[in-house]
């Protein structure tokens, strides 16, 4: 655009006209689990996809989620994203300094004990799934320092001990995406949220290193209302009981 006989540069953003999700939880406390998992599969597909090209978002948290007037999830707020170059280098925000939300960063993120990657951002979309579910995130305290005490001394809080209606199958899944030590978590949020609509019904064992889902209602689930789409060949099996599924790339595939 021009001003006063000079080019500006400008940026267009998305008007969205609906709700965050923290205005979502404050109203309903906590979301049943066909909603959260909707959301969590949109956040998800944006991450994925920036992460793809480099960028992690490093404050996922549920302020920085947008519903739209469909229910649609949209990521806000990259104002404090990381680049990762192919070389390994940083860019966009200084390095240095903790930024994100205490209630929903990674461990290494808070403490500064290993480079943030987007395994950070998994740990975070994890803590946002519990909040989702529970009405609170995994650690919560009422002042900082207290809270920063509790991410040293303590792990986060098993889901069903809110959710008794959730499989063990399920807490185990999201529990791996809280682990303290990013190389235990998936290698991916894709792999995160695709396990967890797997085992929402049950304890199917998931993805991975050549396991079987736990039955033939287990592949199913993976195409409900849209949330996932199973590749064709994999899909083709569905009827033949159980499902192989030989790794989690096979798996699951985001639209």
């Amino acid at each position: 655009m021009t001003h006063r006989g000079g080019l500006v540069p400008y940026y267009v953003m998305l008007l969205v006209a609906g709700q965050s999700l923290r205005t979502k939880l404050d109203v309903e406390g906590r979301l049943a689990l066909r909603d959260a998992l909707a959301i969590a599969r949109d956040v998800a597909e944006g991450l994925q996809y920036a992460h793809d090209r480099g960028v992690i978002h490093r404050d996922i948290k549920p302020e920085n989620i947008l519903l739209n007037e469909s229910g649609a999830a949209l990521i806000a707020d990259f104002g404090v994203a990381l680049g990762i170059g192919s070389d390994g280098t940083t860019r966009l925000t200084e390095t240095g300094t903790t930024v994100g939300t205490p209630t929903h960063m990674s461990p290494e993120q808070l403490f500064g004990t290993a480079p943030v990657d987007a395994r950070s951002d998994q740990y975070s979309l994890a803590a946002t799934i519990f909040e989702m579910l529970a009405g609170s995130p995994p650690h919560d305290a009422p002042t900082g320092s207290l809270l920063v005490a509790k991410r040293l001394t303590e792990g986060p809080e098993p889901i069903r001990q809110r959710r008794a209606d959730l499989s063990v199958g399920f807490e185990r899944a999201l529990a791996r995406g809280l682990e303290r030590d990013p190389g235990a978590r998936y290698p991916s949020v894709s792999e995160l949220v695709g396990t967890l609509v797997l085992r929402r019904r049950g304890d199917g064992r998931g993805f991975g290193s050549g396991v079987v889902a736990g039955d033939s209602q287990d592949a199913a689930v993976l195409a409900d209302a849209g949330q996932v789409r199973v590749p064709e060949r994999v899909a083709r099996s569905v009827d033949a009981g159980p499902l192989a599924v030989p790794d989690a790339e096979d798996a699951v595939v985001f639209r």
